[in-house]
């Protein structure tokens, strides 16, 4: 079970990314917040503060607090983990699926997993395009226990809506570490670059809020097109 304050933090967040805060405009006081959230001040209070260390919201006082302006739009988050599609709200967005697949977990996969190698993992390799261009290659496992029926029409749309939404899972946090490496023959193919360029990686471990892992993937980004951006706090 989430303390009530990450719920209130994550709640506003969402609220925040889907710009129903305009920028300029204050945020609910504290007795709103209380009142819409069911919450009591202390709660509240380390939730704003959550906010404030990601960057997302900034206090100015006496007034209260204010969504902190971007310009970083469609940018990849190194923030949060909330799903490709919901970083370009504006744009049109397309997961092509290249490969789908149940395999068995060799010694590698069922560390991460915290299985019994041999165990059933889906594997997906999709690409991942914005506004018809290729944006990115994805190479994913997923635990087969906890994906359901996993088919390529749903590798078509938003993979985390379907988690979320019709499996109704909580996901928790990601482990994501970034590297640089060179595209093969056949990724320059796909990605529309050439065999040795440069290439943006992501290796993320996600995890359900329980604390069981849902998603190994390693996903290469097309460097001509990806930005990534974190926001920072002063601490």
């Amino acid at each position: 079970m989430k303390p009530a304050y990450i719920k209130i933090a994550e709640a506003m967040e969402n609220d925040l990314i889907s710009r129903k805060y305009a920028c300029g405009v204050q945020l609910p006081d504290e007795k709103e917040l209380m009142a819409a959230f069911q919450a009591n001040r202390k709660d509240v209070r380390k939730a704003m503060a959550v906010l404030v260390n990601k960057g997302l919201i900034y206090p100015m006082q006496p007034n209260g607090y204010f969504p902190r302006p971007s310009a970083y739009d469609n940018c990849i988050s190194l923030e949060s983990y909330r799903g490709f599609s919901r970083e370009f709200p504006n744009q049109k967005v397309e997961g092509i699926p290249l490969k789908l697949e149940v395999v068995k977990a060799d010694e590698q996969l069922a560390e991460k997993f915290r299985i019994e190698p041999g165990e059933a993992l889906y594997y997906l390799e999709r690409l991942r395009k914005v506004d018809d261009e290729p944006y990115s290659l994805e190479y994913i496992w997923y635990s087969k226990e906890l994906m359901g029926d996993l088919t390529e029409e749903i590798a078509k749309g938003s993979i985390y809506r379907y988690i979320t939404r019709d499996l109704q899972l909580s996901i928790g946090f990601a482990d994501r570490v970034l590297s640089a490496d060179r595209l093969s023959s056949q990724e320059a193919e796909i990605l529309n670059l050439k065999e040795n360029d440069p290439a943006f990686c992501m290796q993320n471990t996600v995890f359900l809020s329980d604390g069981n892992v849902l998603e190994v993937s390693n996903v290469v980004h097309n460097y001509k097109k990806c930005k990534m951006t974190k926001l920072a706090g002063w601490n």
